[in-house]
């Protein structure tokens, strides 16, 4: 047995079980993550582990979307914390100057996720970046 497998399965510190669905699909996402070895900032990802998936809307509040291909970018794990810590403060003037083309990305990608329905949760980052995004293109 390959004594750094575990690794692949979760990053979190704490250990934890996982959705036996989210398992699968970090498994697809890492299939396809495989092909490229690349983060959407073009910056190489030699060994892709669940840590390079990030989620645009956070899978613990935006459950109906957790396994939705519309809420991955491939971040390294600098960047996929960086990244997340940005979204959490709702610090979107850093998202946009640190992640300029991801960001853009980003919300073009909530506001289709929202729009077509996929997303059954209102949470703060949701209704900020809605709000944020109508008030720019409103």
């Amino acid at each position: 047995m390959h004594p750094k497998k575990n690794k692949i399965l979760t990053c979190s510190k704490k250990r934890k079980l996982e959705n036996p669905d989210l398992s699968g699909f970090f498994r697809l996402m890492l299939e396809e993550l495989n092909e490229s070895k690349m983060s959407m900032t073009g910056a190489s990802i030699h060994n892709p582990t669940v840590c390079n998936v990030c989620h645009i809307l956070p899978k613990r509040t935006y459950v109906s979307v957790a396994t939705e291909r519309d809420n991955i970018i491939f971040l390294t794990l600098d960047e996929h914390t960086m990244f997340d810590s940005y979204l959490d403060c709702l610090d979107f003037e850093k998202l946009e100057s640190v992640f300029p083309f991801i960001w853009k990305y980003a919300v073009k990608k909530v506001i289709y996720m929202y729009e077509s329905g996929m997303v059954e949760e209102k949470g703060n980052i949701l209704l900020s970046i809605l709000e944020r995004y109508n008030k720019q293109n409103g």
